[in-house]
């Protein structure tokens, strides 16, 4: 299942970024009938960590999880999860780096008027790199996947000298990431259908 998902995750596209930060990855989905949870791995970028003294938020947001049941969480139990409408979590291509606080209200040109899921991590310090450190999670009605976005957030950091001043600035990723596919009948839904089609079937032969 993780392979299949990994080849999935090559097609569907790649990460794009100004900074690496977090980076979400689909690698699981379990059925949790009569709804289905979708697991992310996470990773964390060489030169940033992620650290609560910061005033900027450290996040992963999952935009557009179509079919939300209000299920979610976190392996570590390190991640609050809030459920947020279209906007204004993002400032999308135009500056990946630009800090959580100050997003922009207008949506990013990828966003749609489903649910965004913004995780904010709340445990001890972590530097990168780091590989698959944790693991987050959120229940959909949906079973299927189609390609979506994220964004994460963390601290950059730079070692002196630092001429910039960019240590412990925001640090940001957007990218690719396969999320809940409402065009995907449930399936109940489908269950549903097949029983309409059979009695339908059986009707018209008994005619």
């Amino acid at each position: 299942m993780k392979k299949t998902l990994a080849a999935l995750a090559l097609l569907l596209g790649t990460t794009v970024t100004s900074w690496s930060a977090v980076i979400p990855s689909l690698t699981n989905i379990i059925p949790t009938a009569p709804n289905t949870t979708f697991f992310y791995e996470l990773d964390l970028a060489a030169g940033t960590k992620l650290d609560t003294s910061q005033t900027e938020n450290q996040v992963v947001v999952i935009y557009d999880f179509a079919g939300y049941t209000g299920v979610s969480g976190s392996i570590s139990g390190n991640w609050t999860v809030m459920a947020v409408p279209q906007g204004p979590l993002g400032s999308g291509g135009t500056n990946v780096n630009a800090p959580y606080a100050t997003f922009p209200t207008a949506a990013d040109p990828f966003d749609t008027p489903v649910v965004n899921l913004v995780f904010t991590y709340q445990g001890p310090l972590l530097q990168g790199p780091q590989d698959n450190f944790d693991t987050i999670f959120a229940e959909s009605i949906y079973s299927g996947t189609v390609l979506g976005h994220f964004r994460g957030q963390g601290t950059k950091v730079v070692p002196p000298p630092d001429p910039g001043g960019e240590n412990n600035t925001a640090a940001g990723t957007i990218g690719s990431v396969a999320v809940p596919n409402s065009a995907v009948p449930e399936p109940a839904t489908m269950m549903m259908l097949g029983s309409a089609f059979l009695g339908l079937g059986l009707y018209r032969r008994k005619k």
